[in-house]
């Protein structure tokens, strides 16, 4: 009889103990949160809206001048410290993703000028290719100097978004909307821009500025219809076109009766530049391009169309 009412108070005993410490943990879960919630309350508007840009992949006409997105990379299978943003000071293990649905990317008039966007990859979903992300739309954003080395924006939409004087290097733009962006002074040596395998589309630069823009080594097909390439430099640079470069869809201008008709390339430098329609070097001057004080690809200057004073 002694022995079981033993037994029964030890029993109690570590039934509230156990509670106790259930309790306990439940309130330190509690501090932890809202520990966590005043460091964000605590952040400046800038790292609040980069905590929003890597937590949730939005941040629509948000303030992220000189943020830090480099290797931010959303469409991954595994969640990181820079895919899914974490109060500072906490660390989160990687966690499979797989079955976590498709995302959209929302940065449509963010202020990201100086923003450091290196190595980042955006790639949509579209014709087959696999990843979590079904839109990454940064129309009218800012990205005045922002760094944008080795990104990839495979379908991205920067449509009427401003790039002046970005570092585009080596980025890869397939299938990417820059209708009507600027891109003047933008560094985009090395940039590439493939042909999609399935319907044979591009890069959409249509009406696209490239003032003064480096272009040396690019690798480009797309459509170019009325873009500028005024002070350009395009030395050794593969720029190619076709009438079926993008979606039909998409066509909401006229087509020119030459693929290159109307495209300024005036004051640029085309130093041993191929300009093709459909893969076929073309001689610019019988395209109905746009030429004065321009170097061609021979290294001989054109003012063909030079207003005559």
């Amino acid at each position: 009889m002694k022995k079981t009412v033993i037994i029964s108070l030890f029993a109690g005993f570590i039934v509230v103990t156990l509670s106790a410490c259930a309790t306990n943990q439940a309130r330190k879960a509690v501090v932890v949160k809202k520990e966590a919630a005043a460091k964000v309350v605590a952040l400046t508007p800038v790292a609040k809206s980069l905590y929003r840009a890597k937590r949730f992949c939005q941040c629509c006409y948000c303030n992220l001048m000189k943020a830090d997105l480099s290797n931010f990379k959303p469409g991954s299978q595994k969640l990181s410290e820079n895919s899914v943003a974490q109060i500072p000071g906490q660390k989160t293990a990687g966690k499979d993703v797989s079955d976590a649905g498709w995302m959209s990317c929302d940065f449509v008039g963010a202020d990201m000028t100086l923003a450091n966007l290196s190595n980042v990859n955006f790639t949509v979903a579209m014709r087959g290719y696999v990843t979590p992300l079904a839109k990454a739309d940064f129309s009218g954003a800012i990205l005045d100097r922002a760094q944008l080395t080795n990104a990839v924006l495979y379908g991205d939409n920067f449509t009427y978004a401003k790039l002046p004087s970005a570092d585009l290097r080596n980025a890869d733009l397939s299938m990417a909307n820059f209708s009507h962006a600027l891109l003047n002074k933008s560094n985009m040596q090395g940039a590439i821009a493939k042909t999609d395998a399935m319907h044979g589309w591009g890069v959409d630069m249509r009406r696209a500025n490239f003032y003064k823009a480096n272009l040396t080594g690019a690798r480009l097909y797309g459509d170019f219809a009325h873009a500028k390439f005024n002070g350009a430099i395009l030395k050794n640079a593969i720029i190619d076109t076709s009438p079926n470069a993008i979606p039909s869809e998409l066509e909401s201008m006229v087509k020119p009766k030459h693929a290159w008709q109307g495209v300024d390339f005036s004051g640029a430098n085309l130093t041993g530049a191929k300009i093709k329609t459909e893969g076929k070097i073309i001689k610019l001057e019988k395209s109905g391009a746009i030429l004065c004080h321009t170097i061609m690809p021979d290294g001989k200057i054109n003012n063909n169309n030079c207003k005559k004073k």
